[in-house]
């Protein structure tokens, strides 16, 4: 296929070309058929540079975004990373004191779920609950190091993750972390924080990961739950 017809039916934002017209300024000009609806000619040097990517309606919705105080649109917010935070849908708007925004439900690497602003996903005024907690919990440590947010990871990491040195025991066994404490939140709240000297551990060292199966155990207690975990194993195998 010669070059300059490898652009039809590729898109470019929301455009889509559909077919080459003619040559304006000495570059190619196509017909594009935007999202919206609308046809439109564009030279391929603006598709290929991303100059243009709609008829003209993305630009318009921006300025009216703009207008209202948010000045984004989903195409750029959707997907887009802040931090912890992911943004994962658009959430309406809110008013106050005259002023509109735009609202955006996030979830957190926690498993959390937040509804934020623009102004504040832009500004960086963003904090989940399981960073106030973690900067709480641990004498102070930030969330990511405290011991009670580090055995929650491991816990999970152990369980969901193949490429964990110690999936093989745990995930590739068939032991699993109930869905409620996906949400580190949901963990803490019954778990409470991590006593000094203490690991997550499980009745008899057995078992998934919920609330009623497992407590914070000093090494003699897990030391303990494993002779028994071992004892049991070789009389239900005589």
């Amino acid at each position: 296929m010669p070059k300059a017809l490898q652009l039809l039916n590729k898109k470019f934002g929301r455009l889509t070309v559909i077919e080459q017209i003619g040559r304006r300024h000495g570059q190619i000009l196509w017909l594009c058929l935007c999202d919206c609806g609308t046809q439109t000619t564009v030279l391929g040097h603006s598709l290929n540079k991303g100059k243009t990517r709609s008829c003209g309606c993305l630009q318009n919705e921006k300025a009216a975004l703009i207008g209202q105080g948010t000045g984004a649109t989903n195409e750029e917010m959707i997907g887009a990373k802040y931090g912890r935070l992911t943004v994962i849908a658009s959430a309406g708007t809110a008013t106050n004191k005259s002023k509109k925004s735009t609202l955006w439900q996030c979830q957190c690497k926690c498993g959390n779920q937040l509804t934020l602003s623009t102004g504040r996903l832009h500004n960086g005024r963003i904090r989940c609950s399981c960073q106030i907690i973690g900067h709480h919990s641990g004498s102070g440590s930030r969330q990511g190091s405290s011991p009670t947010y580090l055995s929650w990871e491991s816990m999970r990491k152990r369980c969901l993750y193949p490429r964990h040195d110690s999936y093989k025991n745990y995930g590739a066994k068939g032991i699993q972390v109930c869905d409620h404490w996906r949400s580190f939140t949901n963990f803490l709240a019954d778990m409470g924080d991590r006593p000094e000297g203490t690991t997550l551990g499980r009745t008899l060292d057995m078992g998934d990961y919920l609330k009623s199966n497992c407590f914070w155990m000093s090494s003699t207690e897990q030391g303990l739950a494993q002779r028994n975990k071992n004892a049991l194993l070789k009389w239900s195998a005589a």
